[in-house]
């Protein structure tokens, strides 16, 4: 505690004078004659003690009045030592992209700035950190506060405030505090900092967030049209109903589809589109409660060309001539003898046929893609088992046996027939070749034809006997083309993601810039990265300025290097706020953390002035007075 006017106390000397009237009785006695004082000597005697208490009730009452009659000039406040102290102060505004939601009708930014505007009337110097622009600020200028806040993306978790706790500041922090942000300054490094929490809550409790999306199909075929899949999660407490989602190919409606979806859900869906030279794509969600992330931006190239490299042994027109479409394949025959080591280690698919015993050089862990398999008649088991990592034996079987009808219903075979007719003729086969282990089992009879193996994250499909007329029909039948394509489809590796979040540090592309000079340009602005390059990619580093979520174009010279779809950060979707209340329950046992509210800009200021400069008692003082003063009274009303 402390006083505003100390030389008030010399006013407590005052407590001298009911005191000294108590101790002196300063009045004369007055002399009265009676005829018999005997009853009057008897009713002096009976009414000593009860003089006694009254005069001891009346002097402590006027005692305390006056004393805390004299306090009210002293002034005393109250101080807390968890309190604030204006003198090593920062103040931390969370400007991330959840602060563009709505708070109480208005922007939660906007909020934050008339916040500020009031906290820093007559206060001490005030650092403003802004996490964009990185440098303090020691005034509050509205016009300045209009340019420095506004939403971008960086990581709660990363709130740059580690720094200030070794320097033993006090930490103001304005934010709508989000599960992340709370985690972090619960942690055990700021047990002894002092915090001041300013909740700015906000009013969205439910939301549509796209978590996700990825291409089914990275690899199509003919008209066969690309699919996308999108998982939509419901981050609030509220269902929605009919909600829709679209997907644009820039300004043109491509595909749509109506979900219905309850709290803490999470929905996929597709969306089947066809594929245009415009490889910029955005999502959008019907969602009106919280709409910053109802757009989603996503970059879908064109179907590449599929590299595939065929081997064999011996001619095989069947086989060679599979993947000779040039419109969709990057094709390339050879023999053991013409090889082109290159070509064949980064293709993303290899087919082996017609060999006796696989080629020396051949070695599974060498191989980017996936792999095929077709033995010729008389193989080498031990070779052919040490390149599948599988034991090899040969089979009994010693018939042809027409493939299981069945067998078409495998996942593999999805999408590839409409419908599946009971008089649908199968393909015939003999099986010479069978593994050990047990595999995925694709066509077959009563033993399997076709398995796919995987090793080491490669495929390997293995063909059980050659696709020769004296072994198989397979290669004749209408079966077969759809089949290696379906394998050539699987076989697509992992493309780059179709998006790239704001916070993601660095960005790396597949491209190749060479000595050109480049710039990032999307949302009607130019930005400067720091640009890595790699062997045949890049790393970049997006800009701090780039706050926006959207479509941006690496630009090298006057060519399109390549496009990127950023969009914010997942957790910004979350509806994880905590509200004041929230706050001091997670605090409570935090003797230097304190929460204000901050719905009501004239109590947040009361707040603020009592927690820096204390809280006058100088009311409850003169209300004690007043109470005592109003207790001599009723002593000497009641005391008689």
């Amino acid at each position: 505690m402390i006083f505003s006017n100390s030389g008030a106390f010399w006013g407590l000397l005052f407590l001298l004078v009911p005191l000294i009237v108590h101790f002196f009785d300063f009045r004369r006695a007055k002399r009265i004659y009676f005829s018999n004082v005997f009853f009057l000597q008897s009713v002096a005697t009976d009414s000593i003690p009860k003089n006694r208490l009254k005069e001891i009730l009346l002097l402590i009452t006027r005692c305390l009045a006056l004393f805390f009659l004299v306090f009210v000039f002293i002034g005393p406040i109250l101080i807390d030592d968890s309190d604030l102290r204006t003198d090593n102060e920062l103040v931390i505004i969370d400007n991330s992209f959840s602060l563009a939601d709505d708070c109480d009708g208005e922007p939660c930014l906007e909020r934050i700035k008339r916040i500020l505007q009031s906290y820093g009337e007559g206060t001490g110097r005030i650092e403003l950190f802004h996490s964009g622009l990185q440098r303090p600020k020691s005034s509050f200028d509205s016009e300045e506060l209009m340019t420095l806040l506004a939403v971008t993306e960086y990581e709660k978790s990363e709130f740059q405030i580690n720094e200030f706790v070794k320097e033993e500041r006090q930490l103001t922090i304005l934010s709508d505090f989000q599960q992340p942000l709370v985690d972090l300054l619960h942690s055990d490094a700021f047990d002894s900092t002092r915090l001041l929490l300013l909740p700015v809550s906000r009013l969205s409790e439910a939301n549509l967030m796209i978590d996700t999306a990825y291409l089914a199909n990275r690899f199509s075929l003919g008209d066969q049209r690309k699919s996308l899949m999108v998982s939509i999660f419901n981050s609030g407490d509220r269902a929605f109903t009919n909600a829709l989602v679209r997907l644009l190919n820039g300004n043109q409606h491509v595909s749509s589809l109506a979900i219905d979806i309850n709290p803490e859900q999470t929905v996929l869906v597709e969306l089947e589109f066809d594929m245009t030279d415009n490889s910029a794509f955005e999502l959008r969600v019907e969602d009106s409660t919280y709409e910053l992330d109802n757009r989603f931006y996503l970059t879908i190239p064109p179907s590449k060309k599929l590299k595939v490299c065929v081997i064999g042994g011996e001619a095989n027109r069947n086989i060679d001539a599979i993947f000779t479409n040039e419109d969709y394949f990057d094709f390339s025959l050879f023999t053991e003898r013409t090889v082109d080591f290159d070509k064949v280690l980064n293709a993303d698919l290899v087919l082996f046929h017609s060999f006796d015993r696989l080629p020396g050089w051949a070695d599974l862990s060498r191989l980017k893609g996936s792999v095929i398999i077709i033995p010729s008649a008389k193989i080498d088991l031990a070779n052919y088992s040490n390149f599948m990592n599988s034991k090899l034996q040969l089979s009994t079987d010693s018939v042809m046996r027409e493939l299981r009808l069945d067998g078409l219903r495998h996942p593999f075979f999805e999408g590839i027939f409409d419908k599946l007719d009971a008089r649908t003729s199968m393909p015939e086969t003999r099986v010479l070749y069978r593994t050990s282990d047990v595999n995925e089992e694709l066509l077959g009879g009563s033993v399997p034809f076709l398995q796919r193996l995987t090793r080491d994250g490669k495929s390997i499909y293995f063909f059980g006997g050659p696709l020769a007329s004296d072994y198989s029909s397979l290669q004749n039948h209408a079966l077969f083309l759809p089949v290696m394509y379906r394998i050539a489809e699987q076989s697509v590796g992992a493309d780059r993601p179709l998006y790239t979040r704001l916070s993601d540090k660095p960005v790396n592309l597949p491209v190749q810039l060479g000595s050109r000079n480049v710039q990032l340009n999307g949302m009607g602005a130019e930005f400067v990265s720091e640009i890595y390059p790699n062997q045949s990619s890049v790393s970049l580093i997006l800009p701090n300025d780039l706050n926006s979520p959207g479509h941006y174009y690496l630009l090298a010279d006057e060519d399109t290097l390549d496009v990127l779809a950023l969009n914010i950060a997942r957790e910004e979707s979350l509806i994880n706020w905590n509200d004041a209340n929230a706050l001091r329950e997670v605090f409570q046992n935090r003797p230097y953390t304190r929460v204000l509210e901050t719905e009501s800009l004239d109590e947040l200021q009361v707040g603020l002035r009592e927690m820096k400069d204390g809280k006058p008692i100088w009311k409850y003082a003169l209300l004690l007075a007043l109470m005592f003063l109003v207790a001599e009274i009723a002593i000497h009303r009641w005391l008689k």
